[in-house]
């Protein structure tokens, strides 16, 4: 077993053993209460989809998936990755923070509870299932399953005995120890780098695109095919 020392400064609610995040540096933790989320204690990321909710959503996680760190922090990751391909940032390194890919996830979620707003229906014209549309959404519900496992988050959550239902009831409303997010989005944001072109590479210290150099793999029309045995329809969704 090999055990990873704290890279973060923080008390006694803090995680002792963790892998190093470029962001270890700025992490706090906070005590913080949750919104139980009902109909009577609503969020501004709650209810029925509009514009405004949407940037809510997209706000939260538009900074954080390329993010451009230095060598230095880099050499104490555990994982390895690319230099940063966009011209100025040759010498940095791209990497994301995962808190940001499972809310970008969690959003794809949400959306497909609107598939007529966002155009995230899982059904083709001819009623059979969309493989990459199903294949994508399976695969963020994966991800944040295995977020949630891996932080065990051992916050209580209480009871309360309702004399008018004659019940008891859930009370979700408790107090948790959390990173403070707002510092972290912040951190991404310092960092964030506009990189879109995944066929950029660096070598020896250049940027070198790959753009015209073939079809991309992306657009391989096999891409879309279903694996064998894949026969889904409309029905099996009901």
């Amino acid at each position: 077993m090999i055990l990873w020392k704290s890279n973060a400064d923080c008390h006694e609610h803090c995680p002792s053993l963790e892998p190093y995040s470029p962001a270890s540096k700025v992490s706090q933790y906070v005590p913080t209460v949750f919104s139980s989320g009902d109909t009577r204690h609503h969020t501004g990321y709650q209810g029925w989809p509009d514009d405004e909710k949407d940037a809510l959503w997209m706000d939260l996680y538009r900074y954080g998936i390329s993010l451009a760190v230095s060598s230095s922090d880099y050499d104490k990751m555990i994982d390895t990755t690319e230099k940063m391909p966009v011209r100025g940032f040759e010498q940095d390194y791209v990497v994301g923070l995962d808190v940001f890919h499972q809310l970008h996830c969690l959003n794809m979620i949400r959306m497909g509870f609107y598939p007529g707003r966002y155009n995230t229906s899982l059904l083709k014209p001819d009623g059979t299932i969309n493989y990459l549309q199903w294949v994508h959404v399976d695969h963020c519900i994966e991800s944040i399953r295995q977020s949630v496992m891996c932080h065990a988050d051992i916050a209580t959550f209480t009871y309360r005995w309702s004399d008018k239902d004659k019940i008891m009831k859930p009370e979700l409303g408790s107090t948790h120890i959390c990173r403070n997010f707002t510092i972290v989005r912040e951190y991404a944001m310092e960092r964030n780098v506009d990189w879109q072109n995944i066929r950029a590479h660096v070598e020896d210290g250049e940027v070198v695109d790959y753009t015209n150099s073939g079809p991309h793999p992306y657009d391989d029309p096999h891409l879309e095919e279903a694996p064998e045995g894949w026969k889904y329809r409309r029905e099996d969704l009901l």
